[in-house]
Parts: structure tokens; sequence; C-alpha cells
């Protein structure tokens, strides 16, 4: 349901996703969406159940140049450095 409104959405900027036992086939969907998404600019992840799943993110920065900061407190940190690196590629 989140990866569908994210596809349409024209107007969110900002998403908590935060401490919702997100795993990595659920961080692979948002992935898909946030391809598409033009509008978002900060998500919040902490807390979550991704390790692997970061994969996803990463290539989905790859397309998505509108998100700026992604929050990954407790989530994957070995990770994490990929994803900012990136992310600082959209600000």
């Amino acid at each position: 349901m989140i990866s569908q409104s994210l596809c349409m959405n024209s107007i969110l900027t900002y998403l908590d996703l935060s401490c919702n036992r997100i795993d990595d086939g659920g961080v692979k969907i948002l992935s898909q969406a946030l391809q598409v998404n033009s509008t978002l600019t900060h998500l919040d992840l902490s807390y979550n159940h991704i390790s692997d799943g970061i994969k996803f993110l990463s290539q989905s920065l790859q397309s998505n140049t509108t998100l700026t900061h992604i929050a990954l407190s407790y989530v994957a940190d070995d990770k994490s450095e990929i994803i900012n690196n990136l992310l600082r590629r959209n600000k």
C-alpha cells in the first residue's frame, strides 16, 4: 500500500517508517517505488530488520535524485556508507 502511494505521490517529502519491522523483502518493494518517486527528500528506516536489502536502496538511488536523507540507525551499519555516498550526489 505504501509503495503504491509513493509511486503516485506529488506532495509528501518526509516519510518516517522507523520501528515498523521492515525486512529485506519490504525494503525491496519500497525501493521499487523510490525509483519513480520525485518528491520524497527524507526517509527514516531506523530500527528495522534490514540487512542485505540495503542493495535495493542503493539501486533505487541510481535513478532517484530527490532523496537526500535516509536514516538507517541500527540497520546494517556496515553497509550504510554505500547509501551515504549515493545521497551525497543528490545534494
